[in-house]
């Protein structure tokens, strides 16, 4: 990339580093000249390269020499002169930027860069790594995650990529199907779901594979039990005071994760949400103009290849 415009020379104080011989000093906010690594300036005399350094005390807009430079390279103080930068700064990378570069996020989930680090952090990170490494660390496993927020905002697609990633095929529950008109059905569902993740622990120990079961609307399943005043919530009572026993009750499991989405997080017993249960609460936010376009990256290609098929 080659950029020139037309820069005033001023002045600056010596600046000393063996390795750096020649140098400008440019303002840390001067645009595209602040993230260059070199810069050329064309005189009548010749063209000649330089290093920038950044100095908040340089005027924005101008380039800085110190006197023996600018007597050595015939450049005149307060006059002006084609300055092109052509080589630029690598920017730093973010944590998003590194686990994307693995994980492909962007052409998963778009615009939830902040959200996706966090998930990685506390729920990928620890089952990604050998259980060998992470017994060493101080790295601790989150049990469940529940995410929040509303309706269409990607929770569930959220969900299934995180499933996509640990190579799991989960367990879904979705919402209200788990009751049973039979009397101790529901409970016994509850049991179920974790049977096979007990028996490879039993079976395995610590080497038991990882088992994920998601609960779609979890609100339906684990409702509040201090608002439950009618026959049918009995039922309800039961089911969340078994899968609160399931979770952390006398057998520890340590090979499972659970995944809640809900649209009204008032509605979830908040013993469900205690540490050691579904401890990790996330919310996720409708999108604004800055996530839009991730979104549309994403998407558009797709529509206009279905258009293109359809003509």
């Amino acid at each position: 990339m080659n950029d020139t415009m037309v820069k005033l020379v001023t002045e600056t104080s010596l600046y000393y580093d063996e390795n750096v011989t020649n140098y400008v000093a440019i303002h840390p906010e001067d645009g595209m000249f602040s993230q260059a690594k070199q810069v050329k300036i064309l005189s009548k005399h010749d063209t000649f390269e330089f290093e920038v350094i950044l100095k908040s005390t340089v005027t924005p807009g101008v380039i800085a020499l110190n006197h023996f430079q600018r007597r050595k390279y015939h450049l005149k103080k307060y006059r002006s002169y084609f300055v092109s930068c052509y080589s630029y700064k690598t920017p730093s990378l973010t944590l998003f930027d590194i686990i994307n570069e693995r994980f492909n996020f962007k052409n998963r989930i778009g615009g939830m860069e902040s959200l996706l680090e966090e998930i990685f952090g506390n729920v990928l990170l620890p089952r990604l790594y050998p259980q060998s490494f992470v017994a060493k660390t101080v790295i601790t496993k989150t049990r469940g995650i529940l995410l929040h927020g509303s309706p269409g905002t990607g929770k569930s697609l959220i969900a299934r990529t995180v499933c996509d990633i640990l190579k799991v095929n989960p367990k879904i529950i979705r919402g209200p199907e788990i009751f049973s008109f039979m009397l101790g059905q529901s409970e016994q569902y509850i049991r179920d779901l974790f049977e096979e993740a007990r028996q490879d622990q039993q079976n395995f120990g610590s080497n038991s594979a990882l088992h994920i079961i998601v609960f779609d609307e979890i609100d339906a399943v684990c409702k509040n039990r201090a608002q439950s005043n009618s026959l049918r919530d009995n039922v309800h009572d039961n089911v969340t005071a078994q899968l609160l026993a399931e979770i952390d009750g006398m057998i520890y499991l340590g090979n499972i994760l659970l995944i809640g989405t809900t649209n009204i997080l008032e509605s979830i017993d908040p013993a469900l949400l205690r540490p050691g249960r579904i401890e990790k609460v996330i919310k996720v936010e409708l999108p604004n103009a800055a996530v839009k376009q991730p979104l549309s990256n994403i998407h558009i290609p797709f529509v206009l290849t279905v258009q293109s098929a359809l003509i």
